[in-house]
């Protein structure tokens, strides 16, 4: 029979986040040092948006295993999640210091380069990742974003075809692919992409298409990226 700790683990690879958070209380409980129960307590405690405690999970373990690469990933991110984005990205830093390869890092180094919207640098991290790991789950997805951000409409296309190929379920990938007709300067084919996805429910499975868009192009406005016909397609969601 597995131990607390090691169902935590395996309740962490199925996602499910709130039965891991009890079973590493459960081995915390009988054994407080146990630093591989923290980590999972950590993980799943950030993904149920307990951003608190999940740093305080991650500070933990580090406090007693300063090398620990998946402890400062998983404090880089809570960190994100709370808003302090220097920190998050020197916890970032950290971990990939300790594994330079490791998708999972350099995907986060990625999201951290967008943030500050040094897109360029971006975009070499996410082709990195692609090059390394191509069936990296989503990885498409930040390509195709970070190209629309460069205003790269054929590359955004090919990044977002690849994406539905590999992840058709991922309802992200027919939204980039209408972004990149509307940055191409196809609007009437834009219209089509936009209106067929608009009621399609992303991976999250709850956000619709038609509330993904506006909140796409307000993300790209803010980084002073825009393109004719926005404000058309926003008006054509809302009907």
């Amino acid at each position: 029979m597995p131990s607390s700790t090691e169902s935590a683990v395996e309740a962490v690879t199925a996602r499910r986040w709130a039965d891991a958070v009890r079973l590493a209380d459960a081995a915390l409980a009988a054994a407080p040092g146990d630093l591989e129960a923290r980590l999972a307590r950590g993980l799943a405690r950030a993904r149920l948006k307990d951003f608190a405690g999940s740093l305080a999970d991650f500070t933990a373990v580090l406090g007693v295993r300063p090398d620990e690469a998946r402890a400062w990933h998983g404090a880089g991110k809570t960190l994100r999640m709370l808003g302090d984005l220097p920190a998050g990205r020197a916890a970032n830093d950290r971990a990939l210091a300790l594994r330079p390869d490791e998708p999972d890092y350099l995907v986060e180094r990625g999201v951290n380069l967008f943030n500050a919207h040094e897109f360029a640098a971006s975009s070499t991290v996410f082709e990195r990742v692609h090059l390394l790991a191509p069936g990296y789950a989503g990885i498409n997805a930040y390509r195709a974003e970070v190209f629309l951000f460069l205003k790269d409409a054929l590359e955004a296309e090919a990044a977002a075809r690849e994406g539905l190929e590999r992840e058709p379920n991922y309802g992200i990938h027919r939204i980039n692919l209408a972004h990149a007709a509307l940055f191409s300067g196809d609007l009437p084919k834009a219209k089509e992409l936009y209106l067929a996805c608009a009621d399609l429910i992303d991976m999250d499975g709850v956000t619709p298409g038609r509330a993904l868009v506006p909140l796409d192009f307000a993300k790209m406005r803010a980084a002073g990226v825009t393109v004719p016909g926005m404000a058309e397609i926003e008006a054509l969601l809302k009907n």
